[in-house]
């Protein structure tokens, strides 16, 4: 497979698990741990657990969290050579989960925010993946035309921006995010596709949390698992769909793998 430039989003995830009921101003008890996270950093890591050759590029301080950042993404198999340097501090992101949902979540991505079109500057041959943190002047930038590209919606907000910009891309996206791109109401994974497609992308596969993902012609139900662990489980879901598909496998497999990938994930207990 060709290598493959991941960019966007990379910092310190911190995330606080509880499995009791939350309600502003409570106070329980649980764990709290840090891992590597970011949309761009989490489907590199993924991609590379799938003997993918993957390098990132992304903004990282200079500090110590960017240090351990770093060497926590190569440990894991991708490439940081390209990751931009900063004096500004590493970017974090902060989540709460309870009883297997996302309660609520801060982002602190001022380094990754303040880069711009400097993300673009000279890019290496090859297929790129962008998640769509990016600000969107990027996506329509001229260093990506005829280029192989991948697009990440993030959150219904954000994924508006990429409508001008997926006509002959791939592109990922939820239900809710599918929505927000073409403009209109979707009522399901497979109307969700068929909607992008029609939109001009090139291939579209769309989630709907527990129920049915689809490409717009393939259309599977996840495997019911018991939900530990859901910050991630989309970029999972990502990684292993376009391994397979880069592997050469058929639309089927490759949703299969999928949604075995993202059910792994959610079932672990960190």
């Amino acid at each position: 497979m060709s290598p493959i430039l991941c960019i966007g989003a990379a910092h310190w995830d911190i995330i606080a698990r509880t499995d009791l009921p939350l309600a502003p101003g409570d106070d329980v008890p649980g764990r709290i741990f840090r891992r590597p996270g970011g949309v761009a950093l989490n489907v590199a890591i993924a991609l590379a657990a799938e003997y993918t050759q993957v390098h990132l590029r992304a903004v990282v301080g200079q500090d110590a969290p960017g240090i351990s950042l770093i060497a926590a993404a190569e440990a894991r198999g991708v490439n940081c050579d390209r990751v931009i340097r900063t004096a500004a501090p590493t970017d974090s992101y902060l989540a709460i989960e309870t009883g297997g949902r996302l309660f609520g979540a801060v982002a602190d991505c001022g380094s990754h925010e303040a880069a711009g079109e400097r993300i673009l500057a000279d890019l290496p041959p090859g297929p790129l993946l962008l998640d769509g943190n990016l600000p969107a002047p990027v996506f329509l930038h001229p260093a990506l035309a005829g280029r192989a590209i991948v697009l990440v919606a993030v959150t219904p907000t954000k994924a508006a921006r990429l409508s001008p910009a997926i006509a002959g891309r791939t592109v990922y996206a939820n239900r809710a995010e599918a929505e927000a791109i073409v403009g209109h109401l979707v009522l399901d994974a497979e109307a969700g596709a068929r909607a992008l497609l029609a939109h001009g992308a090139v291939e579209a596969v769309v989630t709907d949390g527990g129920r049915a993902a689809s490409d717009g012609t393939v259309t599977l139900q996840p495997p019911a698992v018991p939900v530990h662990n859901p910050t991630g489980a989309g970029d999972t879901f990502l990684a292993a769909h376009l391994a397979a598909r880069m592997r050469g496998e058929a639309p089927a497999a490759a949703m299969t793998a999928a949604l075995a990938a993202a059910a792994r994930h959610l079932g672990r207990a960190a």
